[in-house]
């Protein structure tokens, strides 16, 4: 099995980077063995479901919007975006607890 696939970019150019069904698959695993490792009380398994398992499942969106290259701006955008989402999901979760 090969793990690089070559694309073309938005703008022509070719790139050789890790195919985006590894980081799916890995990001499915993660979610499998943190619910395995919560279920028997080992609760490191939140990390691998709240922090391990979103990266991986952003991570092709928004190596695409940055041009489909693997680079640590990507990184460092897919781990920004995921932290936002979290905080907007925390508010909200405030926010319904307070009307009740």
């Amino acid at each position: 099995m090969n793990v690089y696939e070559t694309v073309e970019t938005m703008r022509g150019n070719k790139v050789e980077r890790i195919r985006s069904s590894l980081f799916y698959v890995a990001g499915f695993v993660c979610l499998v063995i943190g619910v395995v490792l919560v279920t028997q009380a080992a609760w490191i398994g939140v990390f691998f479901i709240l922090t391990a398992c979103p990266c991986l499942f952003l991570y092709p969106s928004v190596r695409y919007l940055f041009g489909g290259k693997d680079s640590v701006a990507a990184v460092v955008g897919t781990v920004a975006i995921e932290e936002i989402v979290k905080s907007n999901v925390k508010d909200m979760g405030k926010k319904n607890t307070r009307k009740r």
